[in-house]
């Protein structure tokens, strides 16, 4: 199961040379994306039939669709099987859809909205920062596009990090924050406590370790991990420090250019690691093929030409 979850990944970064023939489809992604949209608002004023189904499979229980609220307020998954996984999806087509003419308009707003109903905050400001970066891409320096990119690489990394370090609680009254202060107080050292007890650092627990496998194959040690490098260092132990340290060398490496495809790849990063600081994301199939794209675009320093 382990490695299943893993398939998406390996499959974006394997395809890397070939991601034109991924990506090239925007008349599919903005038929997609507008459906997505209508979902969510629907949803707004119906309950659909289907919200909380489940179903079993030689006796482990599978959710179909989550049926959830945060502080009393309903999460909406609208079409799809989660709130975050919509709100995902959603951004990910958006994505695709502004790189067309590149500035906001009416349907990237709708996506906004969609995104807020949701209730996924970490996707929301994925989106906030991906607005910002349109309105003002021709203006920031491409010194700071780096220095961007790996702040919020090195956010990603050392927040569970400084979780690990030190206790922290009642950081913030603010509801918004509320379920980032969660992390920081139990979830966080919670995945510290697993790995180190049923693994260890340098070694992680291996493929499986954490998120979903273990919701079938060890209920009672289940963590859903909530951080792409906390997931990363549970699998991978130490190596995960070299997968950031690969990522960041290649993103201060990597030449700033005014073409198409380094602001793809640039915008999808902070689609990815913007919402990898709060979430595993390699569980979402979708942003799971963008982080094997993006690994592959960042540490390869070959150019590929499709014909």
């Amino acid at each position: 199961m382990g490695v299943y979850i893993l398939i998406p990944l390996f499959y974006g970064f394997v395809m890397y040379p070939f991601f034109e023939r991924i990506l090239n489809n925007k008349n599919f992604y903005i038929i997609i994306l507008i459906i997505g949209i209508v979902g969510v608002l629907l949803n707004v004023v119906f309950v659909f039939p289907w919200e909380g189904f489940k179903y079993e499979i030689y006796g482990k229980t599978i959710e179909g669709n989550r049926f959830w609220t945060s502080l009393g307020t309903r999460r909406l998954s609208g079409l799809g099987r989660s709130s975050f996984e919509t709100a995902g999806y959603i951004l990910f087509l958006g994505i695709m859809y502004i790189l067309k003419n590149f500035r906001i308009n009416l349907v990237w707003i709708l996506a906004g909205i969609a995104i807020y109903f949701t209730d996924t905050k970490g996707i929301l400001i994925a989106y906030i920062l991906i607005s910002l970066l349109v309105l003002l891409w021709n203006y920031i320096s491409d010194y700071s596009k780096k220095i961007g990119l790996i702040t919020i690489l090195c956010i990603n990394l050392a927040l569970p990090l400084l979780a690990w370090s030190f206790s922290i609680d009642d950081i913030t009254s603010i509801k918004f924050l509320r379920s980032f202060e969660m992390r920081l107080e139990g979830t966080w050292p919670e995945a510290y406590k697993l790995i180190s007890e049923s693994g260890n650092i340098l070694t992680g627990r291996g493929i499986g370790g954490i998120g979903v496998p273990q919701n079938i194959f060890e209920p009672e040690l289940s963590h859903p991990g909530d951080n792409l490098f906390v997931y990363l260092i549970a699998i991978f132990g130490i190596g995960a420090f070299v997968i950031y340290g690969f990522l960041i060398k290649g993103v201060y490496n990597k030449e700033v250019t005014k073409t198409e495809v380094y602001k793809l790849f640039y915008i999808l990063s902070i689609y990815v690691f913007g919402y990898g600081v709060t979430t595993n994301v390699i569980e979402l199939p979708v942003m799971s093929i963008c982080l094997g794209l993006v690994f592959r675009f960042w540490v390869d320093d070959k150019n590929y030409e499709i014909n």
